[in-house]
């Protein structure tokens, strides 16, 4: 397996320990919504996990409801923070989901999209629907893109791409978050889609050199685009990439398998 570059490390602390160092007084519940399952966990304002990751299993269909009774759910068995953020699988602006991605579909990723279950999303204003909720300020951006922040050293163009149950893209320059741009519905190699190309259902049909030349083949088209100084290769299944099959963009990327998609959630409030 290949080597990774040192990066920015999320630790995991007792919750006790980090009280006594005086760094509780300003803990953000980050939220990371997957297609496959929802992460929870207190998060310092330095980026630090302050308690146990809490988890709940994606079920579908999922309504607009369910998930905000998820995140409730999980915010009742971390502890209390003073803020929350929500990292989602698709384009939110300013909070309201304008594309739900893989959450509009029957039964998940590969399923059919439902079309009376994407009207429910299209629209929905999920940060104000969690305020009222939970009783604490909410803010709510693209999952690749709170990855991102995670990433980014503040300096340069800095792309974060995720891998995972999809492809995610997140784009940070100077320390920055540019808008989301949904860069997976490209095509690449007649595949209609990234997601297609290189996502876990594309990914347990190959064998793991091909799904490494993908990836590359999908790394050197962003860089063709977006002409990074840096890319970060993130999500569940960057541990599965062979850094070394990177070529000629092995200095410029790195892989992590930092748990990003939560730690990047304060950084949302900069």
């Amino acid at each position: 397996m290949s080597t990774y570059p040192p990066m920015p490390s999320a630790v995991v602390e007792p919750l006790g320990r980090l009280g006594r160092l005086g760094w509780v007084d300003d803990l953000t519940l980050s939220i990371d919504v997957g297609a496959t399952s929802t992460k929870a966990a207190l998060i310092t304002a330095d980026g630090l996990i302050a308690s146990s990751i809490a988890r709940r299993k994606t079920r579908y269909p999922l309504e607009p409801v369910g998930l905000v009774g998820t995140i409730v759910s999980l915010a009742d068995s971390i502890g209390s923070p003073e803020r929350v953020t929500v990292g989602f699988p698709g384009l939110v602006r300013s909070g309201v989901v304008i594309s739900p991605a893989n959450l509009a579909r029957t039964a998940g990723p590969g399923t059919p999209v439902d079309d009376d279950l994407a009207a429910l999303w299209n629209g929905f204003d999920l940060a104000g629907a969690l305020r009222e909720a939970l009783g604490l300020e909410v803010r709510v951006a693209n999952d690749a893109d709170v990855a991102a922040l995670a990433c980014a050293s503040g300096t340069g163009v800095e792309l974060t791409v995720t891998l995972g149950s999809g492809v995610g893209t997140g784009l940070v320059v100077d320390g920055r978050l540019v808008p989301h741009l949904e860069l997976s519905e490209l095509s690449l190699e007649g595949a209609a889609s990234l997601d297609n190309l290189v996502g876990e259902r594309a990914r347990k049909d190959l064998e793991p050199t091909e799904w490494d030349r993908r990836v590359v083949a999908v790394i050197e088209l962003l860089d063709r685009i977006i002409r990074f100084d840096r890319c970060t290769v993130a999500g569940g299944n960057a541990r599965r990439l062979h850094r070394d099959r990177l070529g000629r963009l092995l200095e410029r990327v790195w892989v992590t398998v930092e748990d990003v998609g939560l730690t990047g959630g304060p950084r949302l409030y900069d």
